[in-house]
């Protein structure tokens, strides 16, 4: 569910979370996008999308905006 448009969903929290929490972000990863989607129970190309969308929200609404 999501509130706003800015907001994370719950799915997008949960894929975020399980990836920094099982190693997903290290180098090398402990763990593949097919690592989470089995251990979530979905397709490892809906922890994909839900990495992105999760990611351009952080990204769009944790980064200043430049001054000019």
């Amino acid at each position: 569910m999501v509130t706003e448009p800015h907001e994370r969903t719950e799915q997008q929290h949960e894929t975020l979370r399980s990836a920094m929490d099982r190693g997903y972000y290290e180098i090398p990863r402990r763990m593949t996008t097919t690592d989470l989607a089995e251990e979530l129970g979905v397709s490892h190309q809906a922890v994909s999308e839900r990495l992105r969308r999760g990611h351009r929200c952080l990204v769009e609404h944790g980064l200043p905006t430049p001054r000019k």
